[in-house]
């Protein structure tokens, strides 16, 4: 069975994701403070808080998309896997808030194969890089330390934060994905590869 990097899908998906974002300045804990985890994720280990989400909160992995009004979809898709954002006003919760309350600094991305929700990105910039670490611990528990952040990793789903501090202003990612998906897109590459190796 094909194996996909981590790293190498959030590093697809980030590289478009900060255009032209600037520090705000507004507080990084302003941001999550009026959601509460669910119940299972409050109730079971950390080793198990991702799968028992398995998406994030107010969205499980396998939902149909008309199940997210107002989505935008992104152009271009890769391997049959189209990626979507809010328009203002319409995400909701802890990620919701942010994108509103800071829009120049966090961003967030939900991906779908088949119609069905595979895959959620968010990317802080500045003081939101370390609230959306924060958030992250908060759903799914201390993780295990990876070099540039964490990972949680359950049998049904994943998720990783990576930090890029390269810049003057430090940028962190939050990638969940289902795992069943993440197969699926290391496939779809491997097959690519060979077929491109083959002409």
């Amino acid at each position: 069975m094909a194996t996909v990097s981590p790293q190498l899908i959030v590093f697809i998906f980030i590289g478009v994701l900060l255009g032209s974002c600037t520090d705000s300045g507004s507080p990084a804990q302003k941001a999550g403070r009026d959601q509460s985890a669910p119940a299972e994720a409050t109730t079971t280990t950390w080793a198990t808080r991702v799968d028992s989400l398995n998406g994030i909160p107010g969205h499980h992995f396998g939902e149909p998309l008309s199940s997210f009004p107002g989505l935008v979809p992104i152009s271009g898709k890769e391997f049959g896997a189209q990626s979507y954002y809010y328009v203002q006003q319409g995400e909701t919760g802890w990620f919701g808030k942010c994108t509103k309350e800071h829009s120049n600094d966090f961003y967030t991305r939900y991906t779908f194969s088949g119609g069905k929700f595979v895959s959620f990105l968010a990317s802080g910039r500045g003081e939101m890089s370390q609230a959306l670490q924060q958030q992250a611990e908060y759903l799914y528990g201390p993780g295990t330390p990876t070099n540039d952040g964490s990972r949680w990793a359950g049998s049904r789903t994943e998720a990783w934060t990576a930090s890029d501090t390269q810049n003057s202003s430090p940028v962190n990612t939050l990638m969940v994905w289902s795992k069943a998906f993440a197969r699926q897109q290391a496939q779809a590459r491997a097959a690519q590869l060979r077929k491109q190796s083959t002409q």
